[in-house]
């Protein structure tokens, strides 16, 4: 099967895309999956990572407009951006 086939290099090409909201504060209020990697324990794991964040305190500095902008944003996450921590 092609997904056998692939070598290790093309794990590390795959991405999962969150989509993420914030309220006024920069509180997270909000964590979906808008963009699937294909593996659903990477997509589970950056889902867990971006709540674990919790806030993003700088966008309660933010003036109106520029909050607007980023009050529901994507990231993209591959899997050699994440790593274990203990």
């Amino acid at each position: 099967d092609a997904q056998e086939s692939r070598g290790l290099g093309d794990v590390y090409k795959r991405q999962v895309v969150l989509q993420i909201a914030v309220d006024r504060t920069g509180q997270l209020t909000d964590v979906q999956v808008a963009n699937t990697s294909g593996q659903i324990e990477f997509d589970n794991s950056a889902v867990k990572a971006a709540l674990r964040m919790g806030a993003i305190p700088e966008i309660g500095r933010l003036n109106d407009q520029a909050y607007a902008k980023v009050r529901v944003f994507r990231l993209a996450i591959t899997p050699g951006q994440m790593k274990a921590t203990k």
